[in-house]
């Protein structure tokens, strides 16, 4: 039956093949050499995404191809079922960064190949390992038909195609790799539009030819790739294939936009780089390419001169995102030594045409959108039901990926997913996704299956995944397989690993007859779906998620949150800020974060509040973009966050907001200038949060004066009591903060309880210092932590971070908020501080700027570590605990 399909699919493909493209094939009859029941492996140029169908097309006479499919287009709803005919092996690319997953991903699929070849099977493997990026195959040093020729003796086919340089599958117009679907959709549209059989045809000439005697089957990896280089490109010039541009139209002219070409040249020069980025890249590129920094220049091409593979290519683009925070810009991008210099110098910083939300976001829906707010109701499954039903057609949220989506729309994909995660082990769903429809339809879908939600944060290591895998009753970890793919570094255990559910993957899972019975199971009015699913066995005081803490001082606790501890939250929250059903809110924290998971995940689409999600908190230049895009009002963030936004936009790009929302750090005074310059129409609310208390505690109100982190939220309570005794303290009188409220949790997953008792009633130690003023605002001065005993003196590392901050802006006004901060270390029995900066100051300087600033003067800095960039966190914060970690690397401190 499986051949009788592949038959079909072939006169089904060549079919289809022939509607666009005219197949010469040259050679075929030398195939008749080959040796029945040997494996056999076919190895073309790589020129556009289509050619695997046009190759296996072209051969299938005499050879019957297993292609190899990049996991993306394997994963393609189209496609998939026919891949899976011709028994294709998924394969990761190593286009858009690496990973040790990605790489053992590759290995697995090797490892396929190598066992389908001893049975005789024949395979098709591209040298290259991706598309070609100009007119030649570069084969560089890809190490994968090396390591399969040392494994097998398989029969080797070569195979050149001619004639796709140019076509919208390929990168000869734009220079990037196409998006698959968008060239597929492209292609569609120009034949309907030709009335299919009368749309112009692209000539593809396909060269077959067994391996000849002089093929170096037994020679070391660089010789391989340089005698392939030579066949595919033999004959061909120094710029080898020219492009190909044929009309979409017989009617009229009308081809492919070609993008002008970034040259190389253009960043040939390093000198006007800075010194330090310089120096430091070139080392990099050099202990990759195994060659002397100073022989290094910029027009060196990483592949063609350095001989640099995917692997290298990617290794880099890892190097960029950690070492200088630059992840907008793809290792496709990354052609020569210039380009890795200016990358890291944050000149070819920019978002991806895929990054912006398409559709219609910005429309207002007619008749007029209802006005956000929260319904009743005593659990999250029922809130998003009733909303569901209250807003019907209305666009709910979108993202790249998902375009945008209406109530209607998410609440089906909701309730699929929701039917399947009941079928899952564990009373508990790990969700490893940023900030995005996906991540939200999973939290909302395992809530609904009445699973909890636990909230991975991917950038706190190894060690931090293998702790979530030990919390009880915990099922499997959903995530996302293009989103791990573009996590540079990124790894965990290979036990954790095998827990990983990919929604590409589940989407196939779920089935013809679940989706239908779905879709009709959700025209249900949301009473009777409420009966239906069981909701009301849940209770408001039930398990709703597991957080954890950010750990920038000390390792990740897990904190369990209500139903009632997050819905009293955000009712409280719209009680203080109103928005109206014009509002959109661009959503980037990740959903791991507090402040990400419920103030710009959950409230907005429980409220009816238009979300438009966003990966990517650090792409400051993407984010931009995006707000002009959907001409987003509302923005959350944390200062080194919105100092990252405002550096890389243009002014008119900001217009739209109308609020924005501070949160995690104190925002220094010329960053609130700076917003006031940029986005005059523009008001900034601080607020002040906290992981266990739902989050939000105290926020500033519209139209108030800005006073501190505003005031306690409706039914929050403060207490300012002394740090070692506990005695309340007078109003306008710095101590430690208390906190009660509904919103508060009830104790953590483990460790010692935040919990303690004054004047008969049970409060939550927050840990933070600071006093409540007399019309009953919040004033933060540090954590507890963050301060250390001098002399018998308790003295303020915020503030001594805050006098070297004011010094270095008296130079630069622009400095980030991120650029110091102080690490107490403890030798022979007292405290040496350490100020850790991105910028040049001395330390006599450095001293000088903390007496001047006013502090305590015990306070003296024993050392400055230049460092840059400075580690941040994924919620934005200085990462404490990383520099501390790092110090005590360091002999003698």
């Amino acid at each position: 039956m499986q051949t009788l399909a592949a038959w079909i699919l072939y006169y089904l493909g060549r079919f289809v093949a022939s509607l666009r493209y005219r197949l010469k094939v040259v050679g075929l009859e030398r195939l008749d050499a080959l040796r029945g029941g040997a494996g056999v492996l076919v190895m073309p140029n790589h020129a556009a995404l289509v050619d695997p169908l046009l190759v296996t097309v072209g051969l299938w006479p005499k050879v019957r191809i297993r292609p190899l499919a990049v996991e993306f287009i394997y994963s393609t709803p189209i496609l998939h079922g026919i891949l899976r005919t011709l028994r294709a092996v998924p394969i990761p690319t190593m286009e858009m960064g690496g990973n040790p997953i990605k790489v053992r991903r590759l290995q697995r699929a090797l490892n396929a190949v190598v066992e389908g070849l001893s049975r005789g099977d024949a395979f098709m493997v591209y040298p290259a390992g991706e598309l070609k990026s100009s007119g030649r195959e570069v084969i560089a040093r890809a190490s994968g038909v090396h390591t399969l020729l040392s494994q097998t003796e398989a029969q080797v086919v070569l195979v050149r195609t001619l004639g796709l340089w140019g076509s919208s599958f390929s990168r000869g117009p734009t220079g990037q790799s196409p998006s698959f679907l968008d060239a597929l959709s492209q292609t569609l549209g120009a034949l309907v539009k030709n009335c299919i059989f009368f749309t112009p045809r692209r000539t593809v000439t396909i060269e077959v030819e067994l391996a000849p005697p002089d093929f170096p089957r037994g020679a070391d990896r660089a010789t391989l790739n340089r005698w392939l280089e030579e066949w595919y490109n033999r004959g061909l010039g120094p710029e080898g294939e020219p492009l190909t541009l044929v009309s979409y139209s017989r009617w009229r002219p009308e081809y492919a936009k070609v993008l002008p070409r970034m040259e190389a040249a253009s960043y040939a020069d390093l000198s006007h780089f800075p010194e330090d980025v310089r120096r430091t890249v070139l080392e990099e590129i050099g202990r990759l390419a195994r060659r002397p920094p100073d022989q290094l220049t910029g027009q060196m091409h990483l592949a063609l001169d350095l001989g640099l593979d995917s692997l290298d290519i990617a290794e880099l683009s890892h190097f960029l995102a950690i070492k200088y925070q630059i992840r907008s810009v793809t290792p496709g991008r990354l052609e020569t030594v210039g380009r890795v210099v200016a990358a890291a110098s944050g000149e070819l910083a920019g978002l991806q045409s895929e990054e912006v939300v398409k559709g219609p976001l910005i429309a207002t829906n007619r008749p007029r959108r209802p006005p956000p707010r929260l319904l009743e109701g005593d659990t999250i499954g029922q809130l998003f039901l009733r909303q569901c039903e209250r807003m019907g057609s209305a666009i709910a949220c979108g993202d790249a990926t998902s375009g945008p989506l209406s109530y209607r729309q998410l609440k089906w994909r909701v309730l699929m997913l929701a039917d399947w995660l009941r079928t899952v082990p564990g009373n508990r769903v790990a969700i490893l996704l940023p900030a995005s429809v996906a991540a939200m339809v999973s939290i909302l879908a395992a809530i609904i299956a009445r699973k909890t939600p636990v909230m991975v944060n991917w950038t706190s290591g190894r060690v931090m995944l293998d702790r979530v895998a030990t919390l009880p009753n915990l099922g499997p970890f959903i995530t996302s397989r293009q989103f791990l793919d573009r996590l540079d570094g990124f790894d965990m255990s290979e036990s954790l690993e095998k827990r990983l559910i990919f929604l590409e993957e589940a989407r196939f899972e779920l089935g013809l007859w679940r989706k239908v019975s779905t879709l009709m199971l959700a025209q249900l009015p949301a009473a009777a779906l409420e009966r239906h699913l069981g909701l009301f066995e849940t209770r408001p005081e039930s398990e709703a998620v597991v957080l954890y803490t950010s750990g920038t001082e000390a390792q990740p606790k897990a904190v369990p949150l209500t139903h009632a501890n997050l819905l009293s939250n955000g009712r409280a929250g719209l009680e203080c800020v109103s928005f109206s059903s014009d509002d959109r809110i661009l959503s980037f924290l990740p959903p791991f974060h507090s402040f990400g998971f419920t103030v710009t995940g959950l409230v907005p689409l429980l409220a009816g509040l238009k979300a438009i999600f966003a990966p990517d908190p650090l792409n400051g230049r993407g984010l931009a973009c995006q707000i002009a895009a959907s001409q987003a009002t509302v923005l959350c963030a944390a200062p080194t966050f919105l100092d990252s936004i405002l550096r890389a936009a243009k002014p008119e790009q900001l217009q739209s907001l109308r609020l924005i929302v501070l949160g995690a750090e104190r925002p220094p005074p010329s960053l609130i200038d700076q917003v006031h310059q940029l986005i005059p129409g523009a008001q900034i609310l601080n607020g002040y949060g906290i992981t266990e208390c739902s989050p939000i505690v105290t926020l500033q109100r519209p139209g108030e004066p800005s006073e501190g982190v505003g005031r306690p939220l409706p039914g929050v309570e403060l207490l300012v009591v002394h740090p070692e005794t506990l005695a309340p303290l007078p109003i306008g009188q710095n101590g430690l903060i208390l906190i009660r409220g509904p919103g508060v949790f009830n104790g953590y997953l483990e460790g010692r309880s935040p919990f303690v008792d004054v004047e008969g009633k049970r409060w939550y130690n927050s840990g933070d210092l600071g006093l409540v003023d007399s019309r009953g605002a919040l004033h933060l001065s540090g954590r507890l932590k963050r301060f250390v005993k001098i002399g018998g003196e308790m003295v303020s590392l915020a503030a001594i971070e805050a006098a070297v901050l004011e010094r270095l802006r008296q130079r630069d006004p622009a400095v980030e908020p991120s650029a110091a901060a102080v690490i107490a270390q403890e030798v022979e029995g007292r405290p040496d501080l350490i100020l850790f900066t991105s910028h040049e100051i001395s330390l006599d300087e450095a001293n000088e700027a903390v007496r001047s600033g006013g502090v305590s003067n015990l306070a003296r800095l024993a050392g400055v570590r230049r460092l840059q960039p400075m580690p941040i966190t994924s919620t934005g914060k200085i990462d404490y605990r990383g520099l501390t970690q790092l110090l005590s690397q360091v002999p003698g401190g």
